[in-house]
């Protein structure tokens, strides 16, 4: 077969006879399909990666390197008016560094009043509820009492001891022990004790054991069947005929708050802990001091701007409040929490109690 010759030419294989390619004629089409499955897989390639987002961030980082090499430090986009529009034919500049694009909702939030909040679309909102600007003497009273604020902090307060025995003086329960933080998955018993309030109140229990406040810590699951409050009255009774040197009750809950959107508050003090809320009765059976221990515990938790602790509540609501000389109802951190936060912030709670009641 000539050397110029490009016919296909037979090849006998032993039994049939099959067509061959010249090896000239072979290499080359060797090439274009290995040249076609190059491309194949290069255009596989390409289209996994736009599928997950790849060339996106490819882009925005080429965005970046023009605008590091023309010295711009901000991003503007001008945004041509349209002339039919606009006579004088202006040009917006929109500042996509501060997303001015974007459309942020004011929340509205009703906790002791209500406070506006501008956060991005999300499933929960951070939100400061402390108010301490108004100042410690600042609370909310839900009573038909005049307070006189000034007076209960020139007073101050009259409980303490210089000495504990042994025997509790300080009881924690929990009359919704069933209330959980942010990271509560689903399938968890609403009761674990390392996802609920019940966390927080073994770490306030432990922290007032270990600095000489003998404390009880009760465990009991009150909001399961029936009133959660007659409930924990009667384990209240219980635990006083066991231990009747406690004076004081820390019934422990978390704040239940949503914005108008069903956005999960997450309340942030100064220190990264949650931020916490004091309740007292006013039927409670040493009225003024309990009102002077709550204003100056959140003296104490706000002071050097910590923003931790949020306006003292008065209410008429009895709770149960009349089983010991000092009742509190104690909220640590809000439902868009993590049970850490509201750790962190049970043990500046803690701290601040240890020095009002070992003064």
């Amino acid at each position: 077969m000539g050397r110029d010759k490009k016919t296909e030419c037979q090849v006998f294989d032993g039994e049939r006879i099959v067509l061959a390619i010249p090896s000239r004629r072979r290499g080359i089409y060797v090439r274009i399909r290995t040249v076609a499955v190059i491309c194949f897989l290069i255009i596989a390639a390409v289209y996994v990666c736009a599928r997950n987002g790849v060339l996106d961030n490819w882009t925005l980082l080429g965005r970046s390197d023009d605008s590091e090499q023309s010295g711009g430090d901000r991003h503007e986009i001008t945004k041509a008016v349209d002339s039919e529009s606009d006579t004088e034919g202006a040009e917006e500049s929109i500042d996509t560094e501060t997303h001015s694009e974007e459309t942020h909702e004011s929340s509205r939030i009703e906790s002791e009043g209500i406070i506006e909040e501008e956060a991005e679309a999300s499933d929960v909102i951070d939100v400061d509820l402390s108010r301490a600007e108004k100042g410690d003497g600042y609370i909310v009273n839900y009573t038909g009492l005049s307070i006189d604020t000034e007076g209960i902090f020139e007073i101050g307060f009259f409980g303490g001891k210089q000495n504990y025995s042994e025997h509790p003086t300080v009881m924690i329960l929990h009359t919704h022990t069933s209330e959980g933080y942010y990271d509560l998955c689903a399938d968890e018993p609403l009761h674990t004790v390392t996802k609920s309030v019940v966390a927080v109140g073994e770490r306030i229990a432990y922290i007032l054991n270990d600095n000489g406040v003998p404390t009880v810590h009760c465990t009991v699951i009150h909001d399961g069947e029936g009133d959660p409050y007659e409930n924990a009255a009667e384990t209240i009774r219980a635990m006083l005929d066991i231990f009747p040197t406690v004076e004081y009750i820390i019934d422990l809950h978390r704040l239940s708050e949503y914005d108008d959107l069903g956005r999960a508050v997450r309340t942030e003090s100064a220190l990264g802990s949650a931020q916490v809320r004091l309740t007292v009765s006013s039927e409670g059976i040493l009225t003024r001091d309990s009102l002077a221990l709550a204003m100056l515990l959140r003296s104490k938790l706000n002071r050097g701007d910590r923003r931790l602790c949020l306006p003292v509540v008065f209410t008429d609501s009895e709770y149960n409040s009349t089983a010991t000389p000092y009742y509190l109802k104690l909220d640590v951190g809000a439902v868009g929490n993590s049970t850490q936060e509201a750790i962190a912030a049970g043990e500046l709670f803690a701290e601040a109690l240890i020095e009002l009641l070992k003064k």
